[in-house]
């Protein structure tokens, strides 16, 4: 019998949710764009403003052009 995975941390969770975000409002991909404007609506939406950190991670991002 496998042994029970551990809980996420949350917060190492809500890191890697705004890290995704984030890299995908910066990809320059209008779909990709969408989805993660989708799914910052539907996190708001659900209780969960990550507005702010998201913001934050995309000024600590480089230039898409160094990337």
């Amino acid at each position: 019998m496998p042994a029970p995975q551990p809980e996420p941390d949350s917060s190492v969770l809500r890191r890697t949710v705004v890290d995704h975000i984030a890299n995908g409002l910066s990809s320059g991909l209008p779909e990709v764009i969408t989805a993660a404007l989708s799914l910052l609506t539907e996190l708001d939406l659900a209780g969960v403003p990550v507005g702010k950190e998201v913001d934050q991670a995309l000024v600590a991002l480089p230039p898409a052009w160094r990337r």
